[in-house]
């Protein structure tokens, strides 16, 4: 998984390719990062829906909360024995899909780094399978 991923195709195909039932008219972001829209795709009632909702869940510490400063958005998660996603990860009603078609890693020395982009083969749309807050 990465911070940064990208869908270069259409509301219609996505809508089409995931089989949605209900979907908003909804801007397609061409990149997403921590904190700017990106879509899921999830079930509920029987029906797979299309959402559009900031990328990452709200982190808050305590250092934070004492400090007056907001939640900052957390994209990726690497440690699920961390306390903050025990009632999250378990329960299916949290999985959802994140469509994509490419996405980006940095690459190279610190101070000087790109992204390299990449994509599957023969696979014109993807998903990842995440956990999210919409239930």
């Amino acid at each position: 998984m990465s911070r940064l991923f990208a869908v270069t195709k259409s509301l219609e195909e996505i809508v089409t390719h995931f089989a949605v039932d209900m979907a908003p008219a909804v801007k397609v972001p061409s990149e997403t990062v921590e904190g700017t829209p990106g879509l899921i795709v999830l079930e509920k009632d029987g029906l797979r829906l299309l959402k559009s909702i900031p990328w990452g869940f709200p982190r808050q510490t305590r250092d934070m909360r004492r400090e007056g400063e907001p939640p900052s958005r957390i994209g990726l998660v690497a440690d699920l024995t961390n306390p903050l996603w025990d009632r999250i990860v378990v329960h299916p009603r949290y999985r959802c899909l994140i469509p994509l078609t490419h996405f980006a890693n940095p690459d190279g020395v610190k101070g000087a780094k790109t992204r390299s982009w990449f994509s599957k083969n023969r696979q014109p749309l993807m998903a990842w399978v995440l956990i999210c807050a919409e239930s």
